[in-house]
């Protein structure tokens, strides 16, 4: 009963702050695990929870309270993408597995709030525009993966392979985030291996990667982890959530949007506030951001929100999808 009017109160401040953009409300609960949040045609979905239990995949849009719809996480694989399905109305995109690990794409239509098997083989993570469909294939976590170009209904077998750029390493691994906008693809990817690794997000069209280029770097070490997330294509510019964060104090912590011109590749970035935020998009006049929550200053922010560590710890901090004031944009590479 308690939950339920917790979550009530929360679904009316989200609908007032939708029409309050200058201030910072929360669209989620604060015991989600971290995840994706993505956006498209001013939908923005991420995979949402309930005290951290019953996991579903979550929309909103400006001027409306969220929607956890009836599509579940599979607990493995978190990845999600927003963009117009065959019928040019918004679908999801995320991974659906069975027991043995095996792991379809399915799309769920917004517009008609059916699911179905996009029938384009198997993967781990999906993009869609159309009848396109970019899959990551991945045999197990931190496994090489491979980046494949699809067509709905054509099934696997049909399925040709992309080959982009990375910083470092022998291929890439697990996957940040990944977005598709017309013949453009953003890659956003750890490298294989366990220990210490780089990560990178890599942007080029379908048609010749050859001229993809390697759009923003991090990694992982023993005190800082950089990663470059939420990658998302506009008609003119790519964005992403450019963040450090720490185990130590001694870490200098980064926590800003950065955007690249796709046609001159001027630079600029807009800073996403003091928590340490996980993903960050901008959608319409609002920038949303899933960040730890309560925040502890980053003594903890590289763990915090960790599926895993979540898991095992019901005292563990966890995250929270927050809607904030629009990004004020800086010219330049860095604000530091």
């Amino acid at each position: 009963m308690v939950d339920s009017i917790l979550h009530g109160v929360a679904v009316l401040l989200a609908a007032w702050a939708a029409g309050h953009p200058g201030d910072a409300y929360a669209l989620s609960d604060a015991r989600q695990a971290d995840g994706p949040v993505t956006t498209y045609g001013g939908v923005v979905a991420w995979w949402g929870s309930e005290r951290g239990k019953n996991t579903r995949l979550t929309v909103w849009r400006a001027g409306r309270p969220p929607r956890r719809l009836r599509v579940s996480m599979s607990p493995r694989h978190r990845m999600l993408d927003v963009g117009p399905g065959p019928d040019g109305a918004p679908w999801v995109v995320y991974p659906k597995c069975t027991n043995n690990g095996r792991c379809a794409i399915w799309g769920y239509d917004l517009r008609t709030a059916r699911a179905q098997d996009l029938r384009v083989g198997e993967g781990v993570a999906a993009a869609i525009w159309h009848q396109t469909v970019v899959v990551v294939r991945q045999s197990r976590p931190s496994a090489p993966s491979e980046l494949l170009v699809a067509t709905v209904g054509q099934g696997g077998a049909a399925a040709k392979p992309l080959s982009l750029p990375r910083h470092g390493g022998p291929a890439f691994g697990d996957t940040i985030g990944l977005d598709l906008r017309g013949d453009r693809v953003a890659l956003s990817a750890w490298e294989s291996g366990d220990d210490v690794r780089f990560a990178s997000l890599v942007a080029g069209t379908l048609g010749d990667t050859r001229h993809a280029q390697i759009i923003g770097t991090g990694g992982s070490g023993e005190e800082c982890t950089t990663t470059v997330s939420s990658p998302t294509l506009t008609a003119h510019a790519i964005t992403w959530l450019h963040a450090t964060t720490a185990t130590y104090g001694s870490c200098r912590r980064i926590r800003e949007l950065r955007r690249r011109d796709l046609a001159t590749g001027a630079r600029s970035y807009a800073r996403v506030g003091a928590v340490s935020s996980k993903q960050a998009v901008v959608a319409g006049s609002h920038m949303i951001t899933l960040s730890p929550w309560p925040h502890d200053n980053g003594a903890n922010d590289r763990q915090a929100c960790g599926p895993d560590w979540m898991a095992q710890d019901p005292k563990a901090i966890g995250c929270m999808v927050r809607l904030l004031p629009a990004a004020r944009w800086h010219a330049g590479e860095t604000g530091g």
